[in-house]
């Protein structure tokens, strides 16, 4: 991309074509997303060149690039401004980074709207909802005797009264937030609050099939929420689980795979030898018939 603009129109697409193709060729996840998220973003080419033939100046096609990406919905894949551009250093793409400048990378990030200031603080819940198919459902819940009426399947309807993609919305705008194509909205992976609350605590509405809508004030300071606290449920009974202080993994019914990895590789040599364990046993596993 030019830092003297404007793009000419073919100078759009044929960035937009290299950017799909590299995309495409290269970023490991898109078969997951499609089928965990339901969205096959290398399906829609056709979509994404649309919106960029009608794409206004520079500053509507860097917005559209920076829907291209949004759309990936992954927290690490973004558009750079100069100064992280400047220490890229990742193997084949070092040499791509040297075409570029500082100045050009903060000229197309200013346009794209990235927000150069820090992520924003959070407060966390006495229990953790992950954002699925549209809805914010409890995988944990602390141990501290006061959150004993919440329980791990519900779903958050509300907080303080504010419907819960509302209140995600609200509480960063778009900047720090994904997106969910299917929907229409966006969303954090898991719920929290905004920081600094001074109540002690939040009025949150959950749903659940057996008692419909249920309100209860959940406090936010609790006893025994701590980093050794395990979600979602680990199966405890099956034999042979592969466990490190950062990972478990297990074969479920002679059927399933699952695996639950708490934060990036913190062990990297004890989590590797575990985790190629677990490839081999899964590799050994029935594949499913449709």
């Amino acid at each position: 991309m030019c830092i003297h603009g404007p793009l000419s129109l073919r100078a759009k697409i044929e960035d937009f074509r290299y950017f799909y193709q590299v995309i495409k060729e290269n970023y490991p996840f898109l078969a997951v997303k499609a089928r965990t998220d339901g969205y096959d973003w290398a399906s829609h080419r056709d979509e994404y060149e649309g919106w960029v033939r009608e794409s206004a100046g520079d500053e509507g096609f860097a917005r559209v690039m920076k829907r291209l990406v949004t759309l990936l919905n992954n927290g690490h894949t973004h558009i750079s401004p100069g100064g992280e551009v400047r220490n890229y250093d990742y193997g084949p793409w070092k040499e791509e980074v040297a075409k570029t400048t500082v100045d050009r990378a903060d000229y197309w990030a200013h346009l794209a709207g990235f927000n150069f200031a820090p992520v924003p603080k959070r407060s966390t819940l006495p229990f953790q909802a992950l954002y699925c198919a549209g809805s914010y459902v409890v995988v944990g819940v602390s141990p501290d005797k006061r959150c004993k009426d919440v329980d791990v399947g519900w779903s958050v309807v509300s907080l303080d009264g504010v419907p819960v993609c509302e209140y995600v919305r609200g509480k960063y705008g778009e900047k720090w937030l994904g997106y969910d194509p299917l929907r229409g909205c966006n969303f954090e992976k898991f719920l929290s609050l905004e920081a600094n609350r001074s109540a002690p605590t939040v009025e949150v509405a959950f749903e659940t099939l057996e008692k419909g809508v249920t309100v209860l004030d959940v406090p936010l300071r609790v006893d025994a929420w701590g980093p050794g606290y395990s979600w979602p449920p680990r199966y405890q009974g099956d034999e042979g689980a592969l466990c490190t202080p950062n990972l478990y993994a297990t074969t479920i019914g002679g059927a399933v795979g699952y695996v639950q990895i708490r934060s990036m590789l913190s062990e990297p040599k004890e989590d590797m030898q575990v985790l190629k364990q677990f490839m081999g046993a899964v590799g050994a596993l029935p594949l499913p018939h449709h």
